[in-house]
């Protein structure tokens, strides 16, 4: 059984091989009189209606040509101008960005300025304030002393 299978495929083989594809006026033009004989069937179109056919074709190429350069021209322009547009925001929130960071930075200069001065008071301040303390005291002192000895 599986040698018949073998030999018919085999022979199948051979005929579709042996067999020629033959195909008669296939993407050809020819010229044709009246009353010739045409070897298929098909429409016969006069020598002006295919010289207007073959111009409408070349025509049609070349308009969806251009549209198609036309659209992708625009789709370009458009796609420019939403880059330009999205650059244009990103500088803004970078230029935002560094104010802010700038503003902060002379915050904190201004509270640790600050903050040193509260640490470290005024040194004549205090100059001035020990010594008229220590001559105060001094006074009073010598008058304590005064009275302690007149007494």
């Amino acid at each position: 059984m599986i040698k018949f299978f073998s030999n018919t495929t085999l022979l199948v083989v051979a005929l579709l091989l042996s067999i020629p594809n033959v195909a008669h006026g296939a993407d050809e033009m020819t010229t044709v009189s009246e009353g010739d004989i045409v070897p298929f069937d098909g429409t016969l179109f006069s020598t002006t209606a295919s010289a207007k056919l073959l111009i409408e074709l070349g025509f049609t190429e070349s308009a969806c040509k251009i549209e198609i350069d036309k659209n992708l021209a625009d789709q370009d322009a458009e796609n420019q101008f939403k880059i330009g547009m999205l650059e244009a925001r990103i500088k803004s929130c970078e230029n935002i960005c560094e104010k802010r960071l700038q503003i902060r930075d002379e915050q904190i200069e201004f509270l640790v300025a600050e903050l040193e001065k509260k640490r470290h008071p005024n040194q004549t301040v205090w100059f001035a304030t020990g010594t008229a303390a220590g001559v105060g005291l001094t006074v009073l002192s010598g008058w304590a002393i005064g009275q302690a000895a007149g007494n």
